[in-house]
């Protein structure tokens, strides 16, 4: 099964490094407000983690790392392991009210950092070699997206780019950023067999 996801993944990588690579060719050109987030190289291998969703956590609460997590909104914009904060960003949207940009994105990261923390943490080996990989591993995006600041994340985007701009754009207070970002961290979750997901 190993050796199955490898080839799944390493076909994927090669595709979407294949439609990156066109695109570059046709164009040429980088608007100079614009900031391409992407590898120079596509890496030998894919290397991911499992992703769960929010409603794994909280139906998982024993899965919930105690480990600091950033949530826009707490602790002054500065890493909680308060366990009552991560319960109601998990509960996103659907919690108190109607549907939100940031409760929806706090909800999406929050799910993404505790599985980063379940690979290990940011300095563990695992994790480590996970945030190096490319954001195609995993079969994202489907188009590259811009985010206010210009960056662009891309399929050559490593997922610790992903985190990066998610952590910038909460200390940089760029809700307007938030809804993309979200959408990107709730596809990470989305298909279990690329994540590596038991």
């Amino acid at each position: 099964m190993f050796k199955i996801r490898n080839i799944v993944c390493s076909l994927i990588c090669a595709f979407g490094f294949a439609l990156v690579f066109s695109a570059a060719g046709v164009s040429g050109k980088t608007s100079a407000s614009e900031t391409t987030v992407a590898v120079s190289s596509l890496p030998s291998t894919c290397f991911t983690i499992c992703f769960r969703s929010p409603e794994y956590y909280l139906s998982n609460p024993k899965r919930i790392v105690r480990l600091p997590v950033l949530i826009w909104g707490e602790n002054y914009n500065t890493p909680t392991s308060d366990p009552s904060s991560v319960y109601f960003a998990l509960r996103g949207p659907g919690l108190y009210g109607s549907y939100s940009p940031i409760k929806f994105f706090n909800q999406q990261f929050v799910a993404a950092q505790l599985s980063l923390a379940n690979a290990g943490g940011d300095g563990s080996p695992t994790a480590f070699s996970a945030l190096k990989g490319e954001l195609s591993c995993y079969g994202l995006p489907a188009s590259p997206v811009t985010l206010s600041n210009g960056t662009v994340l891309s399929s050559q985007s490593t997922l610790g780019d992903l985190f990066a701009e998610a952590r910038d754009a909460i200390l940089e207070k760029r809700t307007v950023d938030f809804e993309a970002l979200g959408k990107i961290f709730e596809k990470l979750h989305m298909d279990v067999v690329l994540s590596y997901c038991p």
